[in-house]
């Protein structure tokens, strides 16, 4: 079997926002479909949860990286994330 293309999922502790605007300045990333814990309809994020990213898109030329938060409390696997 082939990869013709593999998209990473890094998963940050809290910092996924600082890791995307480090990618948009290093490596031109554009972002698209930011969700934050809070914006999801009908759940109550917790005031500690609702700005950690859920979901986001960062094109990097022809490449994918998909970036999230962990929920507070529970720690980002190791070999999972970057800092």
């Amino acid at each position: 079997m082939s990869f013709k293309r593999l998209d990473p999922c890094p998963m940050f502790d809290g910092t996924a926002e600082r890791a995307i605007k480090r990618y948009e300045s290093a490596l031109w990333a554009k972002r698209e479909g930011v969700m934050r814990f809070g914006d999801v309809p009908g759940d109550n994020a917790s005031p500690e949860s609702k700005d950690r990213i859920i979901h986001a898109t960062l094109h990097i030329g022809p490449g994918v990286i998909l970036v999230s938060d962990t929920m507070p409390g529970t720690p980002a696997a190791k070999g999972a994330t970057s800092r």
